[in-house]
């Protein structure tokens, strides 16, 4: 569970920026959906293990070989998010949190151009965790569940960053003319 900065890029003429938001951030919301199959490699388990986790009910096995049902949205990245929160004001310089609360769009909007522009703050000096396209297009950092934070490894941590700016600089430039919206997202 953690909170992250994500910046979700709306077309320069939407009026209605919060229900664009909604939008896109809907098909990512970690809920439940219909259960679907998730194959899995079960080579190393010993037959006893196979055995009881058949009998169990929690694998399955068909045509095509193992699997776990699965009832987690495969594309699901939050439980909540605000407009700002606790990253109010960071997209424009003037960081002053809300926690659990929304900001108000002037300080959470930005001309993704002057993101590119180098005026600070720019996109690297941001943070931020996750990209949102305009076609919904979730791009994140890393998987969170699994990254114990800039503490842990100092190598890894920045060269994290390193390939997740070369990542998503081309896909600010493909939207450079739209604007860019801060969100406090919790996962």
């Amino acid at each position: 569970m953690a909170h992250f900065l994500t910046i979700v890029l709306v077309p320069p003429d939407t009026s209605a920026i919060v229900a664009e938001v909604k939008r896109l951030m809907e098909p990512h919301i970690e809920s439940e959906v219909p259960a679907y199959k998730v194959r899995t490699d079960v080579s190393d388990w010993s037959e006893r293990q196979l055995a009881d986790t058949l009998a169990s009910g929690d694998l399955g096995n068909d045509d095509d070989g193992y699997f776990w049902w699965q009832t987690n949205n495969p594309d699901g990245r939050w439980d909540y998010w605000k407009i700002g929160g606790g990253y109010n004001g960071v997209l424009i310089g003037q960081h002053t949190p809300l926690p659990h609360k929304d900001g108000p769009l002037e300080l959470n909007t930005r001309p993704v151009t002057s993101l590119l522009a180098q005026e600070a703050p720019t996109w690297q000096d941001l943070g931020a965790s996750a990209l949102v396209t305009p076609d919904g297009t979730w791009t994140d950092t890393f998987d969170f569940h699994d990254f114990d934070g800039p503490g842990s490894n100092k190598d890894r941590w920045t060269e994290t960053w390193s390939k997740w700016h070369a990542h998503t600089l081309p896909i600010l430039k493909q939207y450079e003319h739209h604007v860019a919206v801060a969100l406090d997202v919790h996962s």
